[in-house]
């Protein structure tokens, strides 16, 4: 069934009103008719069956039928901070870290960010924000994760270890701890937490972190780890090691999704 995610001034009671933009989807590209079923959401984590009553260009609208919970959520919030990058990857990686549970993403400049401007258009965050709406439909998400202005890397981890209880950064240079090493020393601290547990991860860029920035991660009490002896690209990097992440941590089993 077609899932669409929708402003909260689309829903009114037990009646939902579609936006132009979806209305032409539903009406031209998908070729819905009245009487038809689709999935709206509300970005709150709820999921609501509806029947469309009516399929004008101008007028699209239905009628909400059931109501449930999305359980396409896992229990932990993880935000990705990940270094500045081209287009093609940070697309990659805004698509791909959605579809696996990633909750926020942060870009961030540091001394080898392989982009620099951080001025976020308009048009680029209308487009990374399309692409992250798009991905949380795919993989049946109940909400949409967020997307932050740019920072500088001293900011964003100043950020990172105010707002989430562990902060954690992949360098290709630790030679003592393993993510997996890492979690089992926070995994008791995350399990205490009353709450969703916050979790901060930073990616770097190709050219990795320097010794500097390194030692700011330190000194702020960011726990750096290694992804293994094989040096990853960035996108592939921001990719597994949420993933190893939630496996560690229990999220990929899909009785232990929030």
């Amino acid at each position: 069934m077609h899932r669409f995610f929708l402003p909260f001034d689309c829903f009114s009671g037990k009646r939902v009103t579609f936006p132009q933009k979806t209305a032409r989807q539903i009406r031209n590209v998908l070729r819905l008719k009245s009487g038809e079923m689709v999935l709206t959401l509300d970005n709150s984590g709820h999921v609501f069956e509806v029947q469309l009553q009516s399929v004008e260009l101008k007028n699209t609208y239905g009628v909400i039928l059931d109501k449930s919970k999305v359980d396409g959520e896992v229990r932990i919030f993880l935000s990705l901070y990940i270094s500045l990058t081209q287009r093609d990857k940070m697309e990659f990686i805004l698509q791909k870290g959605t579809e696996i549970g990633v909750s926020a993403f942060i870009p961030f400049i540091s001394r080898y960010s392989m982009v620099r401007d951080i001025l976020m258009t308009a048009s680029r965050r209308a487009r990374w924000e399309r692409i992250l709406k798009e991905a949380a439909e795919q993989s049946e998400r109940g909400k949409i994760p967020l997307l932050n202005s740019t920072l500088g890397l001293d900011q964003a981890v100043e950020v990172a270890c105010t707002e989430h209880d562990v902060c954690l950064a992949a360098w290709e240079e630790e030679g003592e701890n393993s993510l997996s090493q890492v979690l089992s020393t926070v995994s008791e601290k995350l399990e205490s937490l009353s709450g969703k547990a916050r979790i901060a991860l930073f990616i770097g860029p190709e050219g990795g972190f320097t010794r500097k920035e390194v030692q700011i991660f330190h000194d702020n009490g960011v726990q750096t780890f290694s992804l293994g002896k094989r040096i990853l690209r960035m996108e592939t990097a921001a990719v597994v090691a949420p993933a190893l992440i939630f496996y560690a941590l229990g999220e990929l089993n899909p009785s232990e999704q929030a």
